[in-house]
């Protein structure tokens, strides 16, 4: 959520500190929603709350387990993000009505 500091009788330019001060935004990969699953022909399947949402195959799946190896938890988080791409924002759609 993205919110405005700039009053609006105000310039943006002219923004007061006072009046918007700085909010710690809660992170959204905190509770690790992201789980992933190596498959025994090589893909690998990636789980955003239990729901299948990107299988990577290939030099991709190769790619993203030589990432996960050395990762710690958050940037393990980080990286199944990545890897999903935007899909909550409606782009898996495009594909079917681009007709490939």
């Amino acid at each position: 959520m993205h919110v405005s500091c700039t009053p609006p009788w105000r310039a943006a330019r002219e923004v007061d500190r006072r009046y918007c001060p700085r909010v710690a935004t809660p992170d959204p990969l905190a509770d690790e929603p992201f789980t992933h699953l190596s498959r025994a022909d090589g893909t690998i399947l990636i789980r955003y709350r239990g729901a299948p949402v990107t299988i990577l195959r290939g030099q991709a799946a190769e790619r993203f387990a030589s990432r996960m190896s050395g990762a710690d938890r958050p940037a393990a988080q980080q990286l199944m993000a990545r890897a999903t791409g935007n899909f909550k924002r409606g782009n898996e759609r495009a594909g079917k009505q681009a007709g490939r």
